[in-house]
């Protein structure tokens, strides 16, 4: 339907479907808008029922006119097709913004309440929702709710008058099934009886727990289970859930989820008005007890306070603040608090309080503590906690959508933090003067060891109002002298800009919750804003390397980098090694930056994982563990951090140590399906197949078709030689649109053609990978040195040069431009050029002089000991490649993205050179490591192969009959019906007596 017209609409996009039908964006020509077009599909336009339901759908919709209920603006039909035309609604569903521990108490009540005015819209319309669930509800961008899809209403007769016994029994079933979302369904609907509004109010009920919760309150996990929980389960009461919410919430949802229709709400009218005294309630309470001021005013009778409250809440905030300040601020300016001084006190600053709840400056709430780190990071007196450990620590302790802040908050961020103090504000605006306040406060102690207060134009003053704030905290924790000399100004280490420093934040704000794609833009904007803004530039960095684009990342490194003079030390730092890392040959320069950033702040997690991430690519396992396991104790990047473990204690050989990392993984996070991918990698890590299967599987039902997930399995199914799941996983990452996915898929499918013996297909394979990626990059470079790598083990020099050439144009400076000079030697030396190919092994080992691993080295040793093999010396072959294998890690595991584990072809190699010296003995043992490998083996089919074969030539020789036969067998299983090595596949059937 993509690009197709209607009438006078164009269709531009799917926006999604269901039952009811299937919903595109589309371009009205005519009016010159956009609308979501909703279409019945073909196949199901001649069911009368569907007709029928689609026309009721539109009929109700078209009743209804509520700024909460999405417009219907026609009924069309065109083509012999049925559709209707909507309101489009920009914005993301609710069910995408409940984040895990449910949403701050004021954002629950303003969506509750939207939602219940659109319920008394619809019902006095006679029309009744019944699939009202968080999907049918969107959240436009500027924080407006709409209620989508009344596909399952049903219309009451209008002659029908209020009384509930009275009402229209009509239901919409089919086949004795209810329609509607079972978690979302309420008593009567699950049994199929008739039902009346109050339906709305059980499923309003069970979204705003849902909102209050993170979880529903009804589970199971069948249909039968979850239908049984909701007729017969009385859920937790939310204050078991969250201490923090008012009791009169828990009270209006057990009078919603009452299992009786007739002692429910009755109305939804009656819903809202609970809920609006509820939200009013609150809001004069927070201005009366102002997390900040903790001043009792001068003593007033209840009326007289109240009027005054009522004549400006803004002005007494403001006044508060001001009293505040003046009671605990002394006229003097005094040094260093008690009990923070020494080396370098260590402070959290907290989220700040937005005290009249006012939603356009919600998000300085983030904003401001972003800020304050920011400035305060310049400053070597103290060590500031970054804003993005504040963030995980929050959200470990379920406190992200908290606005509250209780002693029990202060206690957890600073124990995990390993801090002493914490930094507490609050922010409120009268008219175009904003007001921040901020007060120093140790753990233990309600009293506070300082505060501060500034005031000025939001606009204008901003970001003097922060450096302000900034220079009196240095003041109190270091004393005058440190109050400016190594803290410039917000606007010199930022942007000059208030909008992009908002589009910066917006985008921030994504990224920690690790929604790439959606924080781009706003980084984008603010860089379109600012093209100086060199952290907005950073983050663009990140992001383009987490989503595998590392060409982009390292444009966008390259940019900031230009700009680093405008960055405050902590991220200097970051950025020097995210400018670095990016290509192999610098490795060696971002770990110094990384080792900088880690010994200046050692709360620097992000920089502290990039380390980690840099020793395990360059095999220093043992530094990456200690890495890891720091940030594991602070329970910083829960995911990544123990899928990294278990990877680094496997190549050091430690499968108990990285055991216990799954299974604490897996009790920490029991709903998550990362844990069951960790526990997948550490079984296939170890060669445990079905383990390894069942853990991927657990994961996949929790999140389908993530590609972490589909390399795994493939390595575990090739690894148990289950070539037909091995081929279909493969298969599956191809097909994807993702570049990264289908890079990996065609690789995959060219290295299980080479499992099977047939080296042409591979070859087709390993050509469509080098095309993954729009531009050539490390990707395709890497592709080329495997099919370089299969070529010269087949013969085949002339084209393997070719791909091994083109791999190091396409990859120089990265891993596959050291890679490349290996084959393009073997292959040089293949041809007869054995001067060329003597010059690339001395650049190649070149640049294993001074490299901060011992990689290249032992590359340029294997491809010594190969080409001395080629020329006649199996001595010297021999010498050059136990050196090479003296400095193997304990074990081969894959890690990086563009090099594989030496373990296989090393072993293979010197293997070869016993045979060459009369050493059979020697060489089974190092075919027997080959053969015996787990995930080291799954890229090296060809030698794997061929270890088969000639351990079974050294058993025959031996005159091992049986074992000689079983390695013959394994070997013709895998490459008989192939066309590689012809002549060892007629060999192996003649030993074992085939035709």
């Amino acid at each position: 339907m993509i690009g197709r017209t209607l009438a006078h609409y164009k269709i531009l996009s799917k926006l999604g479907g269901g039952g009811m039908g299937v919903v595109y964006r589309a371009e009205d020509a005519r009016l010159r808008r956009q609308v979501a077009l909703k279409l019945l599909p073909p196949e199901v336009a001649g069911e009368p029922d569907r007709l029928k339901r689609f026309q009721r759908e539109a009929e109700a919709v078209a009743a209804l006119n509520h700024p909460s209920i999405v417009t219907i603006y026609s009924v069309e039909e065109a083509e012999g097709l049925r559709f209707l035309t909507m309101e489009l609604v920009e914005g993301r569903t609710l069910a995408e913004l409940i984040p895990i521990g449910g949403l701050a108490t004021e954002r629950i009540l303003e969506v509750a309440i939207a939602l219940a005015e659109a319920l008394v819209a619809a019902h006095a319309k006679g029309v009744v929702h019944r699939d009202l669930k968080p999907s049918n509800i969107m959240v436009t961008e500027d924080g407006q709710v709409k209620v989508l899809d009344f596909g399952l209403a049903k219309l009451r007769p209008p002659e029908v008058e209020s009384g509930m016994d009275e009402l229209d029994t009509m239901t919409l079933t089919r086949a004795g099934s209810a329609l509607g979302t079972k978690p979302y369904m309420s008593p009567e609907q699950t049994m199929g009886k008739p039902i009346d509004h109050r339906t709305d109010i059980f499923s309003l009920g069970i979204v705003v727990y849902e909102m209050a919760s993170g979880r529903r309150p009804f589970q199971g996990e069948t249909a039968a289970e979850l239908v049984s929980s909701i007729l017969r389960d009385e859920p937790p009461p939310i204050s078991e859930l969250r201490s923090d919410l008012p009791r009169q919430l828990g009270r209006i949802l057990e009078h919603c989820l009452e299992k009786e229709p007739v002692r429910r709400f009755q109305t939804a009218l009656d819903l809202r008005n609970e809920l609006h005294s509820l939200r009013e309630e609150m809001r004069s309470e927070v201005i009366l007890r102002s997390g900040l001021s903790r001043v009792q005013p001068p003593p007033e009778t209840p009326p007289r306070r109240r009027r005054w409250l009522a004549a400006g809440a803004a002005a007494l905030v403001l006044g508060g603040l001001a009293l505040w300040a003046a009671l605990t601020l002394p006229g003097r300016r005094p040094g260093p608090p008690p009990g923070v001084g020494g080396d370098r006190p260590a402070v959290a600053v907290l989220y700040f309080q937005n005290l009249q709840q006012d939603p356009e400056l919600d998000w300085l709430r983030t904003g401001l503590t972003e800020m304050l780190v920011t400035d305060l990071s310049q400053s070597p007196a103290i060590r500031v906690l970054s804003t993005e450990r504040l963030y995980q620590i929050l959200d470990d302790l379920g406190e992200l959508g908290h606005e509250q802040i209780s002693s029990d908050l202060i206690a957890g961020v600073a124990r995990r933090a390993g801090v002493d103090t914490v930094l507490i504000g609050n922010f409120a605006r009268a008219g175009e003067t904003l007001q921040i306040g901020i007060r120093a406060q140790q753990v233990g102690d309600d009293r506070p060891l300082f505060s501060d207060k500034v005031q000025g134009v939001l606009e204008a003053s901003l970001f003097s109002m922060i450096d302000d704030l900034s220079r009196a905290v240095l003041v109190r924790f270091a004393g005058e002298g440190e109050s400016g000399e190594h803290v410039r100004s917000l606007q010199d280490v930022t942007t000059t800009s208030l909008e992009a420093y908002r589009s910066y934040l917006d985008g921030l704000a994504l990224h920690m919750e690790v929604r790439e794609e959606e924080a781009m833009p706003f980084f984008e904007r603010a860089v379109e804003i600012d093209p100086g803004f060199a952290m907005a530039l950073a983050r663009l960095s990140s992001i383009e390397l987490n989503l595998g684009r590392p060409g982009r990342a390292r444009e966008y490194a390259r940019r900031a980098f230009e700009h680093a003079d405008r960055l405050p030390g902590r991220e200097r730092y970051f950025l020097e090694g995210r400018f670095f890392d990016g290509r192999w040959e610098t490795y060696d320069r971002a770990i110094a930056a990384y080792e900088k950033a880690v010994e200046l702040y050692p709360d620097h997690d992000v920089a502290r994982n990039n380390l980690a991430i840099l020793y395990g690519s360059l095999e220093r396992y043992g530094e990456a563990v200690e890495q890891y396991e720091t940030l594991r104790r602070r329970g910083y990047g829960f995911g990544g951090v123990y899928y990294s473990l278990v990877v680094m204690y496997a190549a050091l050989g430690d499968e108990e140590a990285g055991l216990g990392v799954a299974r604490e993984f897996r009790e920490r996070d029991r709903e998550g399906w990362y844990p069951h991918l960790v526990e997948g990698w550490q079984q296939a890590l170890w060669g445990r197949v079905d383990e390894a299967l069942a853990a991927l599987d657990a994961a996949d039902a929790k999140r389908h078709g993530a590609v972490e997930t589909e390399e795994a399995r493939w390595i575990a199914t090739a690894i148990g030689g289950r070539w037909s799941a091995a081929n279909a996983t493969a298969r599956r990452m191809a097909g994807s649109e993702d570049p990264y996915s289908r890079w990996r898929g065609l690789v995959a499918l060219a290295v299980n053609r080479l499992w099977a013996g047939r080296i042409r297909e591979a070859r087709e394979h390993f050509e469509e990978a080098t095309a993954a990626y729009a531009e050539p990059d490390a990707n395709s470079a890497t592709a080329r040195c495997r099919a370089a790598d299969a070529l010269i083990q087949t013969g085949r020099f002339a084209e393997a040069r070719d791909e091994a050439r083109r791999a190091l144009a396409e990859g120089e400076g990265e891993w596959p431009g050291v890679e490349g000079r290996f084959h393009l030697a073997l292959a040089e030396e293949g041809l007869g050029r054995p001067g060329e190919a003597d010059r690339l092994a001395a650049e190649l080992a070149a640049l294993g002089e001074g490299a901060p691993s011992a990689i290249e080295t032992r590359l340029a040793r294997h491809l010594g000991g190969l080409l001395a093999a080629g020329r006649g010396n199996p001595e010297a072959a021999r010498a050059a490649l136990e050196a090479a294998a003296a400095t193997l890690p304990p074990r081969g595991v894959p890690w990086h993205w563009h090099r594989l584990p030496d373990q296989v072809p090393v072993w293979y190699s010197l293997a070869g050179a016993h045979l060459e010296e009369g050493r059979p003995g020697q060489a089974a043992e190092l075919f027997e490591k080959v053969v015996a490998g787990s995930s080291s083996r799954v890229e090296f089919p060809i030698r794997y192969a061929r270890s088969l074969f000639l351990l079974g030539r050294i058993e025959r020789e031996r005159g091992a009959g049986r074992a000689a036969r079983e390695h013959f067998e394994r070997f013709l299983a895998l490459w008989g019906d192939g066309d590689l090595d012809p002549g060892w596949v007629r060999e192996a059937r003649e030993a074992l007596g085939r035709p």
